[in-house]
């Protein structure tokens, strides 16, 4: 398993903490700071192998919108990422998902409104600086009373792959 950067950090701190109140070269402290190191190497194992077997999904969107969807990806990854060089781009999902709501405007619940959205997901393979990710967007434009509105979203998960993936399709 990866070891989650939160917790990465949680665990140096215990480490740290028993560092201040153990003895120097206490051997319960020296076997704490031997499994931390452990599990640094195997986390660092992991994460290798993961990146060696990440790829992006087809696309299988043949919408006459794909070229907009596109830029609206590339907007997205260019706006949460400044700097980084957009490398395929690729919608996996065969059409919008639509969701109609009634949902309240503010806090106050005084105000109720009719919302329609379209979603559809998109992956974005991305290099910054010598690292290659491969970025899951959740895209999305909202109906307005003259048509749909302005494409917005978000990176949902980012992964490392190998360059030499980008160019191929998952398994």
């Amino acid at each position: 398993p990866i070891v989650d950067r939160d917790w990465a950090r949680r665990i140096q701190g215990m480490v740290a903490q028993a560092e201040q109140i153990l003895p120097a070269g206490d051997p319960k402290l020296e076997n704490l700071k031997a499994k931390q190191q452990e599990m640094i190497r195997l986390d660092e194992e992991n994460r290798t192998a993961w990146a060696e077997r990440t790829f992006m999904r087809s696309e299988i969107y043949k919408g006459k919108d794909l070229p907009e969807v596109r830029a609206a990806a590339e907007q997205i990854v260019a706006k949460e990422l400044p700097g980084a060089r957009i490398l395929r781009i690729s919608v996996y999902k065969d059409d919008w998902q639509e969701e109609s709501v009634l949902e309240h405007t503010d806090t106050t619940r005084t105000a109720v409104r009719h919302r329609v959205t379209r979603m559809i997901n998109a992956q974005v393979a991305a290099k910054e600086g010598e690292v290659v990710r491969l970025h899951t967007l959740h895209i999305a434009r909202d109906k307005q009373d003259d048509g749909w509105g302005a494409f917005y979203g978000n990176i949902m998960s980012s992964d490392l792959m190998r360059e030499k993936n980008v160019d191929r399709d998952g398994p």
